[in-house]
């Protein structure tokens, strides 16, 4: 499945649903998925910066759950959007580096 690339800009547009659990673990903590794409905003600016994360981290990052807080597969495909994206821009950084 090909995954269309994201920028911060538009992440930071993107609304995320915050609603009710209606099962056990289908809700992210809301202050840990906030505080994920403000890095992941600044990774997909600057991907090649020694602070930025890397797709693997993104893919791997721990979210807490509970009982209200954003839809878990909202989040989990935004991430995985964030997580490719990340791969091609620090893939093609590399590129560039190793060009110079």
């Amino acid at each position: 499945m090909m995954t269309d690339m994201i920028t911060s800009i538009q992440l930071d547009e993107t609304p995320l649903r915050r609603s009710p659990q209606t099962k056990p673990g289908d809700r992210y903590r809301q202050q840990d998925v906030d505080t994920l794409l403000r890095l992941a905003s600044f990774s997909l600016d600057h991907p090649n910066e020694k602070l930025a994360l890397t797709a693997r981290e993104i893919r791997t990052w721990g979210i807490p759950t509970t009982i209200y807080g954003y839809d878990k597969d909202e989040i989990d495909d935004l991430l995985d959007r964030i997580a490719t994206t990340l791969e091609q821009l620090q893939s093609n950084g590399e590129e560039t580096e190793a060009g110079r």
